[in-house]
């Protein structure tokens, strides 16, 4: 099935045929973790298929990614971030729909991009451990999800 399923995803790469292409690529993808059995490979395998499909959709991982952006703003609303003034900026009990609380996120929203992105502006910093562990965690992602999205970009198209 895994010799029929790969002849099927190269016949369609070689009539231009792209979607149909990518799917037969994620299906070879899929077997091929289903006869590997080693269980590293199959959290590696899974991994990929979650967030990319195996390097076949740069949409899912452009979602992801703002998925990532806006659950770390809210965090960051909750738990703090400090501008280089000194005053700190957090989620007050009480005024949720406030104009303050939207000002927060705005801001939270605008570190999270700045961290993700990697540019480090230095306007905003991280005022509690809480903040400091997304922040790291954010930066990380940043990386590996903007590598991961040029990659797919690359393998989806650059055929």
């Amino acid at each position: 099935i895994l010799k029929l399923t790969r002849n099927e995803r190269l016949q369609f790469e070689q009539a231009g045929r792209e979607e149909e292409a990518a799917e037969a690529y994620i299906r070879e993808n899929d077997l091929i973790a289903k006869v590997d059995g080693r269980r590293r490979t199959r959290v590696i395998y899974s991994s990929l298929k979650c967030v990319s499909d195996y390097f076949q959709n740069p949409k899912k991982v452009a979602c992801v990614a703002i998925l990532f952006i806006l659950v770390s703003s809210f965090i960051f609303s909750i738990s703090g971030i400090t501008p280089s003034g000194g005053t700190e900026q957090s989620w007050r009990a009480g005024k949720f729909f406030s104009v303050e609380t939207i000002e927060e996120f705005g801001d939270a929203l605008y570190f999270s991009v700045v961290t993700f992105t990697t540019l480090g502006y230095g306007d905003y910093t991280p005022s509690n451990i809480i903040s400091r562990i997304v922040t790291i965690f954010l930066s990380i992602g940043g990386l590996l999800l903007a590598s991961l999205f040029l990659v797919t970009l690359v393998k989806r198209y650059g055929r």
